[in-house]
């Protein structure tokens, strides 16, 4: 059988939740029989580029749509069409960005994927992003393509009442377990003692992931118990987590707020910490939460998610238009209370990675069925 070719659009240089679902799909698909390649419009290596590389695909650095919208559509063009793909798929998070799609279905023989990954816009979108999506999907409205997303929330959000599979953000549940040892490991490396709660958080310090409410939500527990700490995992070199460390140095906790920076082993992470709070605007399926469950955490999680956020684990749901103060509150009698000793969950086993991947790799088979026929 002629190997399937798959181009992906939409991965950037951090390793964020959508960069680890590609390399996690791509490390386990049969890479004999589907080949990944990717676009890059950053200045920046692609996350996991040297492994991607390693696996076969090909990365091709293009201008960014921004820069120059003109080079980026012929770019674009040009590598769908010489690359002869089977498939193009673009992970898309509204239709600002149509450009890939209207590509695909008019100039190549390749089977288009938008595959949804959030569910909304944030309320400090511009009217210019607004109107490229309300544009976008007049535009694509016509389009014949094949609609994927991670969850039911992701899916009505980008495609309305249209039919659309799901292929669930799924983990290796073996790698987040709890771990004994892990949790030593990194309370010793971050300075935290035996009576130190620890509150983690893992996000990219974007406007959805609500850390203003997150900062002051941990001022009032701070208030209300001394030994909570909160270790905040992300890329904090980003303009966005400037704010972040203001609000931080203002209200007197940078001897208990820790900025990690990016970290490699975040499963680590988990294993360190006592309890997990997100208190997000929106979402699609957000993996970090599948992660902390998995290693047993008792998360503390936004109102707003997809319910299939939880997935099994020790899960709470928070009002986020609720008071810090009574979220705080809530969230300590919760935790104190629950008389919880910590161990891993066995959560649902649909969001495993490899059931993930075995579903994605049945949907680029099975839609390519007919094309070794018609060569």
């Amino acid at each position: 059988m002629k190997k399937i070719k798959v181009l992906h659009i939409g991965m950037g240089p951090n390793k964020g939740g959508l960069e680890s679902f590609t390399i996690n799909m791509q490390r386990r698909i049969n890479n004999n029989l589907i080949q990944f390649d990717y676009t890059n419009t950053f200045d920046k290596p692609l996350a996991y580029e040297d492994e991607r590389v390693n696996l076969g695909s090909q990365v091709f650095n293009i201008c960014a749509r921004k820069k120059n919208p003109l080079k980026f559509s012929k770019e674009l063009k040009n590598i769908i069409i010489s690359g002869d793909y089977d498939y193009v798929h673009f992970h898309c998070m509204h239709y600002c960005l149509f450009n890939p799609i209207l590509i695909t279905c008019k100039y190549s023989k390749a089977k288009m994927i938008v595959h949804s990954h959030l569910t909304g816009f944030n309320k400090n979108s511009s009217k210019k992003e607004i109107l490229l999506d309300k544009l976008g999907r007049f535009l694509t409205r016509k389009c014949n393509f094949y609609k994927l997303a991670c969850g039911e929330k992701a899916g009505k959000w980008l495609f309305d009442n249209a039919k659309f599979d799901i292929i669930p953000n799924g983990i290796d549940f073996e790698i987040f377990q709890f771990n004994e040892e892990k949790r030593k490991m990194i309370r010793e490396k971050y300075n935290i003692s035996n009576t130190d709660i620890l509150i983690g958080h893992v996000g990219n310090y974007s406007y959805q992931k609500n850390y203003p409410k997150l900062i002051n939500i941990f001022k009032t527990l701070k208030k209300i118990d001394s030994n909570y700490k909160l270790l905040l995992v992300g890329d904090d070199r980003k303009e966005s987590a400037k704010t972040i460390k203001q609000m931080v140095k203002k209200y007197n906790l940078s001897d208990s707020v820790i900025f990690t920076g990016i970290v490699d082993n975040n499963m680590n992470i988990y294993s360190g910490c006592d309890l997990y709070i997100f208190p997000s605007f929106y979402e699609g399926l957000n993996i970090s939460l599948v992660e902390a469950q998995c290693s047993g955490l008792i998360c503390f999680a936004s109102n707003k998610l997809d319910p299939n956020t939880n997935v099994g684990g020790k899960y709470y749901v928070i009002d986020i238009e609720k008071s810090d103060d009574i979220l705080a509150r809530q969230i300590n009698d919760v935790f104190k209370n629950l008389n919880y000793k910590r161990q891993s969950v066995a959560i649902d086993n649909n969001y495993s990675i490899g059931k993930a991947a075995k579903k994605l790799e049945e949907f680029y088979l099975s839609n390519i069925k007919n094309r070794d026929d018609n060569l």
